[in-house]
């Protein structure tokens, strides 16, 4: 009689869920890191630059031209420093080899199975193990 075991929907769903949430919060950061901050920190900069000429009157009109915000509710930016974008960026990269090691996994888990007949185990990657070559087999580990 053969038993075949494949690897369940639910842990597949998992592997592929969990990817694309990390996959998600790595764009995220790459993004504020490389485009987002930038953007905050040049609007920052040159409404500081209009303060410090006293033209603070025709930063409004400035603004609206180019999509910024006017100021109208307070300052219209965050001037962020070199430290912030280093930490998005190194956050970001950080979590790109994790979210490979996910999506990896999710990929090659599909199609993957083992089975077992009375001579011994097969996968389906065409290897296979009789019973008759096993020598040893260490129980330790379930054991705890």
């Amino acid at each position: 009689m053969v038993e075949k075991a494949v690897i369940s929907k639910s842990y597949r769903t998992q592997l592929g869920v969990m990817g694309l949430f990390i996959a998600f919060w790595c764009t995220w950061f790459l993004y504020d890191g490389y485009v987002g901050y930038p953007h905050k920190r040049q609007i920052a900069r040159e409404f500081a630059q209009f303060g410090e000429e006293n033209k603070l009157a025709q930063w409004p009109e400035y603004a609206r031209e180019r999509g910024w915000p006017d100021g109208t509710q307070g300052d219209p930016g965050y001037d962020h420093s070199d430290m912030d974008l280093f930490v998005q960026k190194l956050i970001g990269f950080g979590l790109l080899p994790i979210t490979l090691m996910y999506l990896f996994s999710f990929g090659r888990s599909y199609g993957k199975w083992i089975s077992m007949d009375e001579q011994g185990f097969e996968t389906s990657r065409g290897q296979r193990v009789l019973f008759s070559s096993i020598t040893d087999l260490n129980t330790s580990r379930w054991q705890t």
